[in-house]
């Protein structure tokens, strides 16, 4: 039997959700769970079936592009190119006419400071990338003086890249679960309280698998809003955990199954 190979980061919380996805892909496959911090990219070698990263750590790109090269399947292989970052990914979206909002980067703060109009705040920092929950919103240009100023030493050196998106002061938002052909979607609350379930609309289901092409990816998720000029999206998840959704852990050995029968001799 072909072996999967679970990669997750023993610093996120989420090792109950791998161990149900790899409770439930042990009726297809074997499975491995290893921690990311502990994987040898020489054990690539031994051409195992399927390798799927269970976390947003910012070296899975890396990681992934070597296991490709090494003629290893690997589940959203987009991860190493397409959206390797929230910069690649909202770049690739938006030239593809994708709606993405509008956003702004620089590895310069001064610049990141004017590139800012005056008329877009308030808007939402982020890390260039994953995981999405850590984010600040700024009010104003002032705002975003003093954090460029208080966190960055003068005269300093970094490899840090500012990314900012213009933020959208909702109360709710459309969570979008997606694995290969199949497609779920709940509202979402702020402040926090269970989702509701939806069912979803053609535009969410096409728009999933225009995401899916675009982006190289097999399963993720989206946070979707609605602004005048219709459905944009905010962030795009690569490693969903599927908390609301257990029913995608099936999706998943779908998946799985499909790319074990495609890597056979």
């Amino acid at each position: 039997m072909a072996t999967t190979v679970l990669l997750y980061s023993e610093f996120e919380p989420y090792r109950e959700f791998v161990e149900c996805l790899g409770a439930k892909l042990r009726d297809v496959a074997e499975v491995s769970l290893l921690p990311i911090e502990h994987f040898v990219l020489s054990e690539a070698l031994e051409r195992r079936g399927c390798f799927v990263f269970c976390t947003n750590v910012s070296y899975c790109s890396p990681l992934v592009e070597a296991l490709v090269a090494l003629g290893n399947r690997v589940l959203n292989p987009g991860i190493a190119t397409r959206a390797r970052d929230r910069l690649t990914t909202n770049a690739w979206l938006s030239a593809r006419n994708v709606s993405v909002p509008a956003y702004w980067t620089s590895a310069n703060p001064a610049k990141f400071l004017e590139s800012v109009p005056p008329t877009a705040y308030p808007i939402v920092l982020k890390p260039l990338n994953y995981p999405k929950q850590t984010h600040l919103v700024i009010e104003n240009r002032e705002m975003l003086r003093h954090h460029l100023s208080s966190s960055r030493m003068p005269g300093s050196h970094s490899e840090a890249v500012y990314f900012a998106q213009q933020y959208n002061q909702l109360h709710e938002y459309t969570k979008v679960y997606a694995c290969a052909s199949q497609v779920a979607a709940y509202r979402k609350f702020i402040p926090f309280r269970t989702p509701e379930r939806l069912t979803p609309t053609e535009e969410i289901r096409s728009l999933a698998a225009r995401v899916a092409d675009v982006l190289d990816l097999d399963f993720f998720s989206l946070d979707l809003v609605l602004n005048p000029f219709g459905v944009s999206i905010v962030d795009v998840n690569t490693y969903p955990i599927f908390k609301f959704h257990p029913e995608a852990y099936e999706w998943m050995i779908g998946l799985v199954r499909q790319r074990l029968q495609e890597s056979l001799p």
